[in-house]
């Protein structure tokens, strides 16, 4: 087949492509991989999920599978049928090898220790398969513009609902310390229109916010730049609105994350960073604050879940004492409950080294130091690239914070991550270009 017949078929590089030298010597080959420019529809499909994930708790299942999961499915099949190539590329990438060490340690643990479930194992297996299908299809810079602008939509939607039916709430309420902030949670969290958990909220208004202060940073555009600018300071203060504490971090965190990644303007990063902080303290409630301090019976239950996951580690360091007899029996005798219920670590490290001991851990953290390698250097010489230390920033930090370590948003943000490394900047460095 001839490079011409091949870029009619839609492949945009070629390997072994001849490359003409002007001294006259023999062509020399150039080494890439053969893939194909994304579509419209493979664009579109990535921009859905995303939006989607906001709303994984609220539209009711169909046979017992969410929205966002068929569609999940309906990308696999796509992808499957049409970019089978592609996909084989994917599926050995070193973050997803390490992820696999992992789900086979768990495996091993849950099968030598009693009341096995492998419930979590499997959600863990979907999770990567996800980031496989997602991987395949953000092959090049279109379809990475999809996806970065789809964040910006999902977190923009869910701030403005955010805003609508709890920031007037907010602002008339008075909250002394954190225990009356923590019942004008509880309160203003029933006339949310959207279901699901408050952190998981906060921390999805952060990720859009982070995209949309990344491109502000970069925009050329006096319009494209005011846009993104309310963008960044509604999903940030929309961050706030579930007076989520771990949300509060993660938004302060991301964001100084994306401002130092932009190292060409620092003092310009620095003042628009300054005005966001200003603008996002003046708009936040005061209530909200008042649930970022002070120590109280709720929070010292989770200082007291922290402790019992520290103090099992040496009897658990092993292999773990697998899921299923956590959630069976260990958890209640070892400091994990409250009047009976039980309660995960609360920390997706103390859980997985519970669940499946230091072999899993050391798995885990070199899957994410695999995941940091994929951070293009020099992503400030371009308005995509900067977009990737504020999603993986938060997708870190999140951690800290959830013993769920599964969820929907792991798959994009790792299959993102591994697709712009494998695809877009292969060699790991952003070369310069024109700003956006």
């Amino acid at each position: 087949m001839t490079i011409q017949e091949m870029n009619r078929l839609g492949w945009q590089d070629s390997l072994n492509t001849p490359v003409v030298r002007n001294d006259g010597a023999l062509p020399t080959a150039r080494t890439e991989v053969l893939h194909y420019p994304t579509t419209t529809f493979e664009r579109l499909l990535l921009l859905v999920i995303i939006v989607l994930i906001p709303l994984e708790d609220t539209i009711p299942a169909v046979g017992g599978f969410s929205l966002l999961f068929m569609a999940f499915a309906l990308v696999a099949a796509y992808i499957v049928i049409h970019r089978s190539r592609a996909l084989a590329r994917v599926w050995l990438h070193p973050v997803l090898l390490a992820g696999y060490v992992l789900i086979f340690v768990g495996f091993l643990s849950e099968f030598f220790h009693p009341f096995s479930n492998y419930r979590s194992l499997m959600s863990l297996g979907l999770m990567f398969v996800g980031a496989i299908f997602i991987a395949a299809l953000c092959r090049d810079r279109a379809a990475l513009r999809f996806g970065m602008y789809a964040y910006i939509i999902a977190s923009a939607w869910l701030s403005v609902l955010l805003f609508m039916s709890s920031y007037g709430a907010l602002n008339r309420a008075t909250a002394a310390n954190f225990k009356e902030a923590s019942r004008l949670r509880s309160k203003v969290a029933k006339d949310i229109p959207v279901g699901g958990d408050l952190n998981t909220m906060a921390f999805l208004a952060v990720q859009g916010g982070t995209v949309a202060l990344a491109l502000t940073l970069t925009s050329r555009s006096p319009l494209r730049r005011t846009v993104y600018a309310g963008s960044a300071l509604l999903c940030l203060v929309a961050a706030f609105l579930p007076m989520s504490r771990g949300g509060a971090v993660i938004a302060a965190v991301s964001t100084a994350a994306v401002l130092s990644a932009y190292r060409i303007k620092r003092v310009q990063a620095a003042a628009i960073g300054v005005m966001l902080g200003v603008g996002v303290l003046m708009i936040v409630p005061s209530a909200v604050f008042s649930r970022m301090q002070g120590m109280t019976s709720e929070m010292q239950g989770r200082k007291e879940i922290y402790d019992a996951a520290w103090n099992s580690i040496p009897k658990v360091a092993l292999l773990g004492i697998g899921a299923g007899n956590y959630w069976e029996e260990w958890a209640l005798n070892n400091g994990f409950s409250v009047r009976g219920s039980v309660l995960g670590a609360h920390n997706t490290y103390f859980q997985i080294i519970i669940f499946w001991g230091l072999p899993a851990l050391i798995s885990l953290l070199a899957m994410i130091w695999l995941t940091y390698r994929c951070f293009p250097k020099r992503c400030d010489l371009d308005p995509l690239a900067l977009c990737l230390p504020g999603i993986g920033i938060s997708l870190f930090l999140v951690t800290f914070f959830t013993h769920t370590f599964y969820d929907k948003w792991y798959a994009v943000g790792f299959g993102l991550l591994v697709g712009t490394r494998l695809w877009i900047w292969p060699d790991g460095i952003v070369p310069p270009m024109r700003q956006e």
